[in-house]
């Protein structure tokens, strides 16, 4: 007994001096992290305030869609880009460029009446904030061990879905009581704050460690090089189809038609609708955990989480569109959004899957390549269901492409190659 508590106090002590080894390394992690939760205000706004929106810019059902678009159109183009230029800036610079176009795209958009100005904003909020997300995996690969990679990013998701939350019931209340534009003011405050948490708390992985040398990684790599090796990496596929066809539909649905879906379908107030999609956000935050436990029951073997969870999340959306012919019980809509919250968390895997696939140089570049297919598959679903609206097609039968992009996440996840020894 004596002995055993002797081990437990040398393991406890263990892990507090590591905590304190690479305090640093948490607060850079921690700052970035708090910018991410920024980054899912600033995606999801819309969805929450379409009608004032559509009044002010004077547009119709197809140009909302554009609109919400071109953030993910942004966040798109800049991501290749971004995660070169990670590689070669490093992570301070980049993120002080990024808010200052998040900074400036937020404060253009919240004075414009132009829908051409405004559709523009959007653009550089999407470019703006596309930095985050890669700079947290560039961050979690220098400055803590490979094992922690996939535990680190269930946490981040974990704390990011405040944004989330942040970005739907909360938000749908502060324009009840201050109104839109107001609430528009006070996210542009919130963008200039993240800019000034990257100021004072993000700085560079100079030192070399014992853990892992990164004397090498911060070296300028040829752009043409990078892309060359990860593109040319038959591993990065898989992950970059699961994100296209997976978290694409949740971030479509969060960001423009989760709202309109509840109030065209079940004739439902926009605070009421925001309570039901709160549900999604309940689920992510419960999906971090529930990952976290799946990768350790799995003993690290994210291929077969993927396919659970992407499975799972299939059939969910089958029965709400298929099976109850988009119309179920209003009582269970809180339990079947729950449950697909907690489902798409899995698609963080995605990226672990591809870090394994890719060269540790090659990170920052590997993330950006994978990250941009959820812009991308976002803006065709947006697209599609716009399109599919402004013909007359009723509103449950226009989701259905959300089923199909379901079904191919399944499809992909069993492509997935899973490399033991990468993980250990």
């Amino acid at each position: 007994m004596e002995q055993s508590s002797i081990i437990d106090n040398k393991s406890k002590q263990s892990i507090k001096q590591r905590i304190i080894a690479n305090k640093e390394g948490i607060i850079v992690w921690g700052a970035l992290v708090i910018n991410m939760i920024l980054v899912f205000i600033q995606r999801l706004y819309i969805g929450v305030m379409p009608d004032y929106l559509m009044q002010r810019l004077n547009m119709d059902i197809s140009q909302l869609s554009f609109l919400t678009s071109a953030a993910f159109y942004g966040y798109a183009v800049f991501q290749i880009p971004s995660g070169i230029l990670i590689d070669k800036v490093g992570v301070r610079t980049l993120n002080i460029w990024g808010g200052l176009l998040t900074l400036l795209g937020s404060i253009l958009f919240s004075l414009t009446n132009s829908y051409y100005l405004a559709w523009i904003a959007r653009f550089f909020i999407g470019a703006g904030t596309s930095v985050v997300i890669i700079s947290i995996m560039k961050v979690q690969a220098l400055w803590f061990k490979p094992i922690y990679f996939s535990q680190l990013s269930a946490l981040m998701a974990l704390i990011s879905n405040l944004g989330m939350f942040a970005g739907t019931l909360p938000l749908a209340v502060l324009i009840k009581f201050t109104g839109a534009q107001t609430t528009l003011y006070i996210i542009s405050i919130l963008s200039l704050l993240g800019l000034i948490l990257v100021l004072f708390f993000v700085r560079e992985k100079k030192e070399k460690n014992e853990e892992l040398d990164v004397s090498n990684i911060h070296k300028a790599r040829g752009f043409s090089q990078a892309i060359k090796e990860v593109l040319t990496t038959r591993g990065t596929y898989p992950s970059m189809l699961i994100i296209f066809f997976f978290i694409s539909t949740m971030t479509s649905m969060m960001g423009l038609w989760a709202v309109n879906y509840l109030t065209s379908v079940y004739d439902m107030s926009k605070i009421a609708a925001s309570g039901y999609v709160v549900f999604f956000t309940f689920g992510f935050i419960a999906g971090s955990p529930v990952m976290s436990l799946s990768d350790r029951l799995l003993k690290g073997n994210y291929k077969k989480s993927l396919l659970f969870f992407t499975g799972t999340y299939f059939l969910l959306w089958f029965y709400f569109l298929i099976i109850k012919a988009g119309k179920p019980p209003v009582n269970q809509i809180p339990v079947i959004f729950f449950l697909m919250g907690i489902a798409v968390m899995v698609h963080i895997l995605a990226f672990t899957a591809s870090k394994d696939a890719n060269k540790i140089e090659n990170a920052g570049v590997a993330t950006s390549v994978v990250n941009t297919m959820e812009f991308i598959g976002s803006g065709i679903i947006n697209f599609l269901i716009a399109l599919n609206l402004q013909r007359g097609v009723p509103t449950e039968k226009a989701f259905l492409i959300i089923l199909v992009f379901s079904a191919g996440a399944f499809i992909v996840s069993l492509f997935v190659r899973f490399d033991n020894q990468a993980n250990s």
